[in-house]
């Protein structure tokens, strides 16, 4: 997936009319918010 951002950035920065490079780091921002989550969410249910 990381590998794709840049590309995605660029197709999607145009629409949010900002540089694709800050859509690139929020969109890896995003992306490892989303594997915390998905980490803490296997934890809880082990704890379960």
């Amino acid at each position: 997936m990381e590998q794709d951002l840049p590309e995605l950035a660029a197709e999607i920065a145009p629409d949010w009319d900002l540089p694709a490079e800050a859509v690139q780091s929020e969109l890896e921002t995003l992306g490892s918010h989303l594997e915390l989550v998905q980490a803490d969410s296997a934890l809880l249910y082990e704890m379960v």
